[in-house]
């Protein structure tokens, strides 16, 4: 039961690496479109 929870927040701070990058990523676009609009 310990063991469940344990491999469940290390999968939570993988995720939370991965959340800053994606959103960096789409916030990259829209300024892209605003620096050159086609």
């Amino acid at each position: 039961m310990l063991g469940l929870p344990e491999s469940e927040n290390s999968n939570e701070d993988t995720a939370d690496e991965e959340v800053p990058e994606k959103s960096n990523k789409k916030a990259s676009k829209p300024i892209d479109f605003i620096l050159f609009p086609k």
